[in-house]
């Protein structure tokens, strides 16, 4: 996906608390699974907060480097 492992824990996680689906995860192993976790409006709100935050982050950084002198970024 291209995207940064927080961003995906973090999105796992806002989607259980949103009561879509559940996530376990030990160590390196993730599970997901249909069962339906309980919605925490809470929780939810603040893993959105934070989601947003990293994703902001990812597309700052892209769009730094699409556009950053091949120079400077080789040095």
């Amino acid at each position: 996906m291209a995207s940064r492992e927080s961003a995906i824990e973090i999105g796992l996680q806002w989607l259980a608390a949103g009561g879509h689906l559940s996530v376990s995860v030990d160590e390196n192993e993730v599970t997901l699974s249909a069962e339906k976790a309980e919605v925490n409006q809470y929780l939810q709100k603040e893993l959105y907060t934070a989601l947003k935050g990293v994703l902001n982050e990812m597309a700052a950084y892209r769009k730094y480097f699409s556009s950053a002198d091949l120079k400077v970024l080789i040095q």
